[in-house]
């Protein structure tokens, strides 16, 4: 991803665009540090026609922002 400077507590929103996707496929996803040095958790990620979305939550405490690169991994399931 690009640097990110997300909030504490507050939400990161990535779309990627993926052709094979569409509405109501199932998406599994984590997220690990590139660059970034402060927690982070996984949210939602929900597939729609030709994108997912992923939200991914700045988990740190109220002082710090997230302050680097994160990577997504993602298997997306065709029901």
């Amino acid at each position: 991803s690009e640097a990110l400077t997300t909030a504490a507590g507050s939400p990161y929103t990535l779309t990627l665009t993926n052709t094979v996707a569409a509405a109501g496929d199932i998406v599994l996803f984590s997220v690990d540090q590139g660059s970034n040095t402060i927690g982070i958790s996984p949210d939602k990620a929900t597939a729609g026609t030709g994108s997912i979305v992923f939200i991914v939550r700045n988990s740190n405490n109220a002082s710090q922002a997230l302050n680097g690169t994160i990577k997504v991994q993602y298997l997306l399931i065709k029901p």
